[in-house]
């Protein structure tokens, strides 16, 4: 009963500020996009993926997130864009949110800085975003049935806008370079709510994320080492923070780990498959790239949870080998 108590009142907490809970930045920085459009296509090579997370292992209507992502740049030799689109369902107890935006940015070279080949990028996000309540998938007390007075929600359709400015000291085709580079954008352009009865309302508000790093290449090097750091801020004043490190070798692997202000704390593994490797016969003049992530809650919930975990898998193709 006592479990059972917990999980009611997890997912009450949740329905009520949901609109002041602030996401994790991915371990997966491919998929960075979806936080910031402005990063959409940030290399020179066309993506297509999928990733599924889940938290709280072993509950019940622990929350997971599905998206599908597909990435494509058009490059030109002094400015560049790239296009996005990503579709994103998220589900927690008796609540389920899809959200589905395109992007678009735009890249020029402004020689900030004394950096002859760096990049500042402009990106736009618009879709819709659709929530859905059904109090028949709420965990209750035991022996207690589910409040009459929760009633279900069709689902509805609101607008979802994003906006975000990148700039990094080196452009898209210098993958392995040392470079720094930062980035800020702002979601939920147009705050909405939805009335969930005596739960209250549940309101999305604008959020800006900020977020930067240096990826450093040892001299005569074929890999990387690139410490970030992200930041995100809600319209309630509500804070969070995680700080990550990432190590990833030229087209073999790639080791990571990160903590949040949340006290989330991660690790990760990942495998690059081109063709050069074994699976040459499958990817042909692409990669495939194979991630797994593995993480856990130090806070009060992470006591009477398992761990939480994130799949990555994409298939990526270089554009600049045809221009």
């Amino acid at each position: 009963m006592r479990i059972r108590f917990f999980i009611f009142l997890f997912f009450y907490s949740v329905l009520q500020v949901n609109g002041q809970q602030l996401p994790d930045w991915s371990g997966f920085y491919e998929v960075a996009f979806t936080h910031n459009p402005a990063l959409t296509a940030r290399w020179s090579r066309a993506e297509t993926s999928i990733i599924h997370r889940m938290d709280y292992s072993g509950i019940q209507g622990a929350p997971q997130t599905t998206t599908l992502s597909f990435q494509l740049p058009f490059i030109r030799p002094v400015t560049q864009s790239g296009i996005g689109a990503f579709l994103t369902h998220d589900e927690v107890g008796p609540a389920k949110t899809y959200t589905f935006q395109a992007t678009y940015n735009y890249r020029i070279r402004p020689q900030l800085f004394g950096y002859s080949n760096d990049c500042l990028a402009f990106g736009l996000g618009a879709g819709i975003k659709s929530f859905q309540f059904n109090p028949n998938n709420e965990i209750a007390f035991d022996g207690l049935a589910i409040d009459p007075n929760l009633i279900p929600q069709k689902a509805n359709f609101n607008p979802d806008i994003s906006m975000g400015i990148f700039y990094s000291t080196t452009r898209d085709l210098y993958e392995f370079e040392s470079h720094y580079y930062f980035g800020i954008a702002m979601h939920k352009f147009i705050p909405v709510s939805d009335d969930l009865g005596v739960l209250g309302k549940l309101s999305n508000n604008t959020q800006v994320m900020v977020h930067g790093g240096y990826r450093i290449l040892p001299f005569r090097s074929t890999y990387y080492i690139e410490p970030q750091l992200f930041l995100s801020y809600g319209w309630y004043k509500t804070v969070h923070a995680m700080a990550a490190c990432r190590v990833e070798w030229e087209n073999l692997l790639w080791l990571g780990a990160g903590i949040g202000s949340n006290r989330n704390y991660y690790g990760q593994i990942g495998f690059i498959f081109d063709g050069q490797s074994k699976l040459k016969f499958l990817v042909s003049d692409g990669a495939l790239r194979l991630g797994l992530k593995v993480n856990n809650y130090g806070n009060y919930f992470g006591k009477f949870t398992g761990l939480g975990g994130e799949l990555y898998a994409a298939y990526t193709f270089d554009m600049d080998l045809y221009q």
